[in-house]
């Protein structure tokens, strides 16, 4: 799974791995950089990947797993800290299956999810509360946006 987000200088490649990681690589300069920076962790295989970056907000990027989680971070404020460092890193339980679809509030507040335990759930990112579950009425929602 693969998304990417542009910058006015540089586009950066994110990456779900088939070693149950997100990482990020920027182009140009992709073919010479084998490194990747590794943003999440996960204990199954990643099921969604959102990012999102404007010129007036902060870059964020989420992702969604078998394992039911969510995780969620800024990458702007995260610049500069060492890769193993996930104290930033925001998780969000409560599904009970795992994750379809994940859309990011630009404003970095919200995040609202859809799982296979057919419901989809609007988050607080900052403290990591649900603030609503929704039935979607069938299963294999794979698409879901904050607008």
């Amino acid at each position: 799974m693969v998304t990417v987000k542009m910058g006015p200088e540089e586009v950066a490649v994110l990456v779900a791995t088939d070693s149950m990681e997100t990482e990020t690589f920027s182009w140009p300069g992709l073919a010479e950089d084998t490194s990747g920076l590794a943003l999440f962790r996960f204990s199954a295989d990643i099921s969604a990947l959102e990012s999102f970056e404007a010129a007036d907000r902060d870059a964020q990027i989420a992702a969604g797993s078998g394992d039911f989680k969510i995780k969620w971070k800024n990458l702007t404020q995260s610049q500069g800290q060492p890769q193993s460092d996930q104290s930033d890193v925001v998780t969000l339980e409560g599904h009970e299956a795992p994750i379809l679809s994940i859309g990011i509030d630009p404003n970095a507040r919200l995040l609202i999810s859809s799982s296979c335990d057919g419901t989809f759930r609007v988050w607080n990112i900052q403290d990591q509360t649900q603030l609503y579950k929704g039935i979607i009425g069938f299963k294999y929602q794979h698409h879901l946006s904050l607008i």
